[in-house]
């Protein structure tokens, strides 16, 4: 008989497992295409071929802004 630990180890490791997933498929998806230039739009660095943002400041920047633009309703 398997006692509680055992059990709430399992069940944390399918949770933790179907998080990494469903980030996983929300990766397959790009919503902005490579385009030479830093897409953070107070930033216009040139970015190496291939990426979307010159630094993880403009990237994580970008992301606040969108974040804030979808709670507020604000399409574009």
């Amino acid at each position: 008989m398997a006692d509680v630990c055992d059990d709430s180890d399992a069940i944390n490791e399918a949770f933790v497992e179907r998080g990494v997933k469903a980030a996983q498929a929300s990766l397959t998806f790009r919503h902005l295409t490579p385009t030479g230039v830093c897409h953070n739009s107070r930033c216009e660095a040139d970015v190496e071929i291939g990426k979307l943002f010159c630094d993880n400041q403009c990237a994580d920047e970008h992301g606040r802004f969108e974040r804030l633009r979808s709670n507020s309703g604000t399409r574009h």
